[in-house]
């Protein structure tokens, strides 16, 4: 097993089974599901699908750089990472979800329509239940 010192504990006892079940012939989805819970939903169905393509066992999964910049999956010797967007689930919840990009040229710009969204927002509007 190999050990990144960005994965944390978690990270690492669920590769740790994955390669228990691949050693095993066992399919990915019959894993223990307390090994999987440990991560959002959002998080559970990429991890099934990069194990399904082969690409877990090179994972570094909530890879951190030396600068503090994150990002959900990395092949850092690739220099590619992939960011997975819960945004939809939150969506569904009611939530309207902006985003900004801090080293565009615009970056003023975006962060004044957010302000401008989150002054004019209806303060009544309380939690989707």
């Amino acid at each position: 097993m190999r050990i990144d010192r960005n994965e944390s504990e978690s990270v690492r006892l669920l590769r740790a089974r994955l390669e228990a079940l691949a050693a095993t012939d066992r399919n990915v989805e019959q894993m223990p599901a307390q090994a999987l819970m440990q991560f959002p939903h959002h998080y559970q169905r990429v991890i099934l699908g990069l194990e399904g393509a082969g690409l877990l066992s090179t994972t570094a999964i909530n890879y951190v750089d030396d600068e503090l910049r994150r990002v959900d999956f990395a092949w850092p010797d690739r220099l590619i990472g992939l960011r997975v967007k819960p945004e939809a689930a939150l969506c569904e919840l009611g939530w309207l979800i902006l985003s900004i990009d801090p080293y565009s040229s615009n970056f003023k710009e975006q962060l004044e329509r957010v302000a401008l969204v989150v002054k004019l927002a209806d303060t009544d509007r309380g939690p989707v239940q």
